[in-house]
């Protein structure tokens, strides 16, 4: 007869509401439990990324035909520490630190959703989310991810 306790009960439906059906893998591997994942601090930290020296003089020149000026890649990183020990890194283009205020105390598990933390912030949530289940990153948003993504890139038009 198969008998599940309270708390391995309360993990799967946690992480049901993640779509992975794998709740007990991340506490069974010595994870910490979801609801004891509280954050503790976070960090935001402005970064402007020099072009590299080849691409330097055509990305100037592409920017200035759009009427801008944009000397290196702007960007934002942010780091999210957590009660139990984990770190969760993000990076996005939007200034992170009015959505990182309020954050603290709270749980991972009840922010891993919320889109208003915009992109810096929710990549270092979801980052958090994977170590605590110690699974991969694309488990939290399918069951059964694709073994191989295509990728695609946008670049700027080069000179030949």
């Amino acid at each position: 007869m198969n008998t599940t306790s309270r708390r391995n009960w309360m993990a799967q439906s946690a992480a049901g509401g993640l779509g992975l059906g794998l709740a007990g893998a991340g506490a069974a591997r010595g994870a910490p439990l979801r609801n004891e994942v509280k954050i503790t601090r976070t960090e935001a930290y402005n970064v402007r990324i020099p072009y590299a020296t080849h691409l330097r003089e055509n990305m100037l020149q592409n920017y200035r035909r759009e009427n801008s000026n944009r000397p290196d890649y702007p960007t934002w990183i942010v780091k999210i520490h957590t009660n139990a020990g984990l770190v969760g890194v993000g990076e996005g283009g939007q200034d992170p630190r009015p959505r990182l205020a309020g954050i603290e105390g709270r749980s991972v598990w009840e922010l891993v959703h919320n889109v208003a933390l915009g992109p810096a912030v929710m990549i270092a949530i979801y980052d958090l989310a994977a170590q605590a289940t110690a699974v991969p990153v694309s488990r939290l948003f399918s069951p059964n991810p694709r073994p191989v993504i295509r990728q695609s890139w946008w670049s700027h038009s080069f000179r030949p």
